[in-house]
């Protein structure tokens, strides 16, 4: 059984629903050789993919670009169908969140995981920002709470990242960071007593 290319997927998903705006504008995108600059693209290279396979399976990769060409899952999320407006709830989800929403997506995970705690999980690769707001008021009280692990501590001029390089479906290496990267997991567990009142949700 061969499976059907996201490019083919959206497209006929588009027809299907009569949405000839939305073809078009589809088709359009996918036919020009330039692509659209996404600063927000980081996609983990393989070598880190390979340690965070095994966390799963992976209901949805949560923040992707808008035709999941930097998906590492079959389902996926982005901009245009938001992380932040979907149920986390029940699911296992692998997350490399924007720099720019962090805050926001970890806000917004952390109150699914606390309506559904034993069937609530997901993987984040964090940046190391241990002066940062989300991580003194989020990552933090998660890790004391008992709710948040770090798995790996990547430290500065490690090679982690890929994005666009300008040419659609191909992708350039991002360099060696110039700060640390976390892997942080919450698995399916429950944290007790007041740990909730910790995290501030």
């Amino acid at each position: 059984m061969k499976r059907i290319s996201t490019k083919a997927n959206d497209l006929a998903d588009a027809l299907s629903r009569s949405q000839m705006g939305r073809f078009q504008d589809l088709l359009k995108g996918w036919s020009r050789r330039e692509a659209p600059r996404d600063l927000d693209d980081w996609m983990v290279k393989d070598w880190l993919w390979d340690k965070i396979r095994p966390l799963g399976p992976f209901a949805v990769d949560a923040c992707c670009d808008e035709v999941g060409a930097n998906s590492r899952c079959f389902l996926w999320w982005s901009k245009e169908d938001s992380c932040l407006m979907k149920q986390w709830r029940g699911l296992n989800v692998y997350c490399n969140p924007p720099f720019s929403l962090l805050w926001e997506i970890l806000t917004h995970f952390l109150r699914e995981k606390r309506a559904t705690p034993n069937t609530t999980s997901a993987v984040f690769v964090l940046p190391f920002w241990p002066t940062e707001r989300f991580w003194l008021e989020l990552v933090v009280p998660a890790i004391e709470a008992g709710l948040f692990v770090i798995l790996e501590y990547i430290p500065v001029d490690t090679d982690v990242f890929t994005s666009p390089n300008g040419v659609r479906g191909l992708r350039k290496d991002c360099g060696p960071m110039r700060w640390p990267v976390v892997l942080v997991a919450c698995p399916v567990t429950a944290p007790k007593g007041k740990s909730w009142k910790r995290i501030g949700l």
